[in-house]
């Protein structure tokens, strides 16, 4: 038997909401692709959306996270900011040791469940 915990990570500031797996494959694609527009494109999601959720998140984070840069014939641009970044490694870093934590804990509270294999 393969026993696996599964979590899903949601960081809050207060009651705001701040960095959870959608935001965090966002600000990453809008990093690689320097625009929110074909950070949408490779994530299939509205445009509309994605500025909800980097709204969102800059509230949560009381600071802007996306740097805009309006554009003309080639279109614009955008950059994350440093407090992005920051943002980007803490919670990579906090969903691994919570992956790490959460593996441990299932093996401990299911090694004693396990079905005995019949001979």
């Amino acid at each position: 038997m393969d026993i696996r915990a599964e979590i899903k990570v949601v960081i809050k500031n207060g009651s705001s909401f701040l960095m959870g797996p959608g935001v965090f494959a966002l600000l990453n694609a809008i990093n690689e692709n320097s625009s929110v527009s074909e950070a949408t494109k490779s994530l299939q999601i509205s445009y509309s959306k994605a500025w909800k959720m980097i709204r969102e998140a800059e509230e949560g984070a009381g600071e802007a996270l996306v740097i805009r840069s309006t554009g003309g014939k080639g279109g614009g641009q955008s950059s994350l900011t440093e407090a992005a970044d920051r943002l980007l490694k803490a919670y990579e870093a906090t969903c691994e040791d919570l992956r790490l934590s959460a593996k441990k804990i299932a093996e401990k509270n299911f090694s004693n469940n396990q079905p005995q294999a019949k001979a």
